[in-house]
């Protein structure tokens, strides 16, 4: 039996090959939990093992490998852990090298079957884990979604781009999943090698995204979500209209949220100083053009957008 675990790539890309090294061990627990005295059990590749068994029942195995998988999910909130699992019998008319190939290929069926489904859990498993830490802001993406859905409105956007710029609010910074704890627990002015260590998060989440069939379609979007007008933002040091529409949308909304949650203003003059914010960050950071329309969106929906912030307060 070729066991193989899938999208081990897809976990030291987002969270560090430490992290994917815990995942195989517990994927040898649970093979060697399941194997009987008299089986073998050998590692062939970074994320691939053997089982040789003389007495199993291969087709019971694979279901009892299957089981434990699940139960060590259900038991550990983790990442989520998932094996591709192929067999075939050993026959007299059929070289070792032959039935080996059989069952890869078998594998190889089952890995077609699960990559998708693998990679959306991780994903979804992944977002679960930051929204419990205070990185993510993630209890508060209604009010970012809000702050889209009015921006959109008098942008005439398209429902296409919409439903874009709503993934991304609730992804944009899956990628702060591979940055080390120490750095996002610091408090005051990071050093310039943390700095650099933090911006990695767009390249991060890129990275996640663009092996999901859900999220790929915004995987450029999470890349170049830090680009600034003038030239100066990362990671790319795009400018002007080089920076995709959807990022030079989402990057006001996104950082005018930011504000809110940092100051929680609940004046009219505080909201007025977070507008001076933004306009200050015209020609600069932001879109000329489309930060002139922002603000007459923020302007025009104070009033609802400051009974928002009020609610957020008292929560």
């Amino acid at each position: 039996m070729i066991c193989d675990i899938d999208s081990l790539k897809l976990i030291n890309d987002s969270m560090g090959h430490s992290t994917g090294d815990e995942l195989i061990k517990s994927a040898v627990r649970i093979l060697f939990s399941c194997i009987s005295k008299g089986d073998s059990l050998f590692r062939i590749g970074g994320d691939e093992f053997v089982i040789i068994s003389m007495k199993q029942d291969m087709a019971m195995l694979k279901e009892k490998i299957k089981e434990a998988v699940k139960t060590h999910n259900k038991l550990h909130s983790g990442i989520y852990l998932s094996m591709s699992l192929g067999w075939q019998e050993f026959t007299e008319k059929n070289s070792v090298q032959e039935i080996f190939n059989f069952a890869d290929n078998n594998m190889y069926k089952e890995k077609l079957y699960n990559t998708p489904r693998v990679r959306e859990n991780i994903i979804t498993n992944i977002l679960s884990i930051l929204a419990t830490e205070d990185h993510f802001n993630h209890n508060n993406v209604p009010l970012l979604t809000y702050l889209l859905k009015i921006f959109a409105a008098k942008l005439n956007l398209s429902t296409s781009v919409i439903n874009r710029l709503n993934k991304l609010a609730l992804v944009y910074n899956i990628g702060i999943i591979g940055i080390s704890k120490s750095i996002l627990n610091q408090k005051g002015l990071l050093s310039e090698k943390d700095q650099m260590e933090l911006r990695r998060h767009c390249e991060i989440g890129f990275r996640i995204l663009n092996m999901s069939m859900r999220y790929s379609e915004i995987a450029d979007s999470v890349l170049k979500h830090h680009e600034n007008w003038d030239g100066t933002g990362y990671p790319l040091g795009l400018r002007g209209y080089d920076i995709p529409s959807d990022c030079r949308i989402f990057r006001l909304a996104k950082d005018f949220h930011l504000m809110i949650l940092q100051k929680l203003p609940n004046t009219v003059e505080d909201y007025e100083n977070l507008l001076t914010n933004i306009k200050n960050g015209s020609g600069k950071i932001y879109d000329p053009s489309l930060t002139k329309i922002f603000i007459e969106v923020l302007e025009t929906n104070k009033k609802e957008i400051i009974t928002y912030i009020c609610n957020i307060s008292q929560k």
